[in-house]
């Protein structure tokens, strides 16, 4: 398929299933620890394709190759073409139905089998209707598990007026950001909300969405929640919606810090939101991506040093170009993006903007 500036399909091509060749890297892999697939492509030049002609508005056909370099396959194996195997809505919404009362997939198959007079005119193998029915299922659970949480929401605001949620539907009606915090975190934010820290954990649940977790520290120096939220996805809009909701929550209250990761939209979104906030970059994320960008424990000790330790600015400068130095780090692209931001982290240009987190 080609596409042209305006992302419009201009030509398409079709191959047979065995056109081309296996890689030849593919097949000298020193390190092989499985066996290798068998080989199925035979550089066969069968192929059909056709072009957009723009003055005429219509497709127009520009080659056709019938000509296999290879044996076809038997019209009773063609059910096994993955190119053949549909399960068309009709045959879902029986299938579906018979699955609803009680019948396994391999029955449901077989009755299908039984009607259209063999398994070679089903269309589609038991497999891929077992696939097509778990789907269809996983999609009403996913839709059920929506609604049910919005229910949960409501029960939870019945009992307690102070509850506070938001959520947004997508385009496909399906439910995509949600936001909530309880009474208890919002009068918690009121009296301990001047650092407020927040972070995703990326998708590490069933719904492959981005946690949010709002944290803080109460005056034992614990730490506290002050909300959650579920994102449909980590960019600038749905950061900058989140954070407004937050906003909203909390009855309009701004903050002193705010310490994040240091993740661009969300940098960007703290800005748009909370543009006389300060935001600092977190000291176990910083010291986590030392370790995973350097591999070099003695740099990692010594960028805490530089981090933490208050100076005036131009020792700063002199420590900093002295470990860059020592460990041969001048032209680390991460360490150039680091120093650029060194007015988040780094405690000689943080003393003046409050506790240090």
């Amino acid at each position: 398929m080609r596409t042209n500036v305006q992302g419009q399909v201009t030509v398409r091509r079709w191959v047979c299933s065995k056109e081309g060749k296996r890689s030849k890297k593919y097949l000298e892999l020193p390190d092989r620890k499985k066996t290798a697939k068998p080989l199925t492509r035979e550089l066969c030049r069968a192929a059909f394709r056709i072009r957009f002609d723009h003055r005429k508005g219509v497709w127009v056909a520009c080659e056709w190759v019938d000509t296999h370099t290879h044996v076809l396959v038997p019209v009773v194996q063609v059910q096994f073409l993955r190119s053949t195997r549909q399960v068309s809505d009709v045959d879902y919404a029986t299938a579906s139905t018979m699955y609803l009362f009680g019948m396994k997939p391999s029955r449901i198959h077989e009755l299908m089998a039984k009607c259209s007079g063999g398994y070679e005119n089903v269309g589609f193998t038991r497999n891929d209707l077992s696939n097509r029915l778990y789907e269809g299922r996983r999609e009403q659970i996913l839709q059920t598990d929506s609604e049910t949480f919005i229910s949960l929401l409501r029960g939870k605001q019945d009992m307690d007026p102070g509850f506070y949620y938001q959520y947004t539907i997508d385009s496909e009606g399906r439910l995509s950001d949600t936001f909530w915090c309880d009474s208890g975190m919002r009068a918690e934010f009121h009296y301990f909300g001047d650092v407020l820290s927040f972070d995703s954990t990326y998708r590490t649940n069933a719904y492959n969405k981005p946690l949010v977790l709002f944290v803080g520290l109460n005056h034992h120096m614990r730490s506290i929640v002050f909300g959650f939220a579920l994102l449909s996805s980590e960019t600038e809009d749905k950061y900058i919606w989140l954070l407004r909701t937050f906003l909203s929550a909390m009855d309009g209250k701004m903050h002193v810090s705010i310490v994040t990761d240091g993740d661009r939209a969300m940098r960007n979104a703290i800005r748009t939101v909370f543009p006389d906030a300060s935001h600092r970059l977190c000291y176990w994320h910083l010291e986590r991506n030392a370790t995973a960008n350097i591999s070099d424990p003695n740099f990692t000790s010594a960028f805490k040093d530089v981090m933490l330790n208050y100076m005036a600015d131009d020792e700063f400068q002199f420590k900093w170009d002295q470990m860059i130095g020592k460990f041969h780090l001048t032209n680390n692209e991460w360490i150039k993006k680091l120093y650029s931001d060194r007015h988040m982290w780094a405690e000689t240009f943080l003393r003046h903007n409050g506790v240090r987190v």
